[in-house]
């Protein structure tokens, strides 16, 4: 018997085919935008960073995630910002801090409060100290009494949150400009 020829089922394959085409090229396509997206986003508006150290908290808890903006230029950025910054000794690690002074400024720490140009640092964040111990003597530590310091140009002082548990300006001095990575915005 010879073959019929049925149309509508050779149709059917063919329309199918061409919609599965279509379909594969469009999803393909819309990939192809939403990577390009994400890339533009990380690259130029906002990053996400895991924080992976008690040292912000309470403000910023222990492996919760904080957006950050490479977008950003000195003067933007002002007393109580927090940025991400590259660590002085293991360029590898980055870290979180708050801006408490800027070029110019002079930072004196007395009894575990912060004197920025002789007026007592006032932040609308919680700061916290879990060493319930009296302020230590700098013969032992300068994280409760630092001699007054004076933040060069383009530098920044940084002290963490939790100023108890946190390497900061007290410890490597003002951070510079180049060392900044990004500002957290949210």
């Amino acid at each position: 018997m010879l073959h019929s020829y049925e149309p509508e089922k050779l149709l059917n394959r063919n329309v199918k085919r061409d919609f599965f085409r279509k379909l594969f090229l469009r999803s393909l396509i819309s990939l192809a935008i939403a990577f390009t997206l994400y890339l533009a986003t990380v690259t130029f508006l906002v990053f996400p960073v895991k924080v992976v150290s008690h040292a912000m908290k309470p403000n910023y808890e222990f492996d919760s995630t904080v957006y950050v903006s490479p977008r950003f230029s000195y003067a933007s950025l002002a007393i109580g910002d927090v940025i991400l910054i590259r660590h002085p000794y293991q360029k590898d690690k980055l870290f979180l801090s708050r801006i408490v002074g800027k070029a110019g400024d002079s930072i004196e720490i007395r009894n575990k409060k912060v004197l920025r140009n002789r007026q007592t640092l006032q932040l609308k964040t919680k700061v916290i100290h879990t060493d319930k111990r009296a302020a230590l003597p700098t013969s032992i530590s300068t994280r409760d009494r630092q001699k007054k310091a004076k933040v060069g140009a383009k530098q920044f002082y940084v002290l963490s949150d939790n100023r108890d548990e946190a390497f900061d300006s007290r410890e490597m001095g003002a951070v510079p400009l180049e060392q900044v990575v990004g500002k957290v915005v949210f």
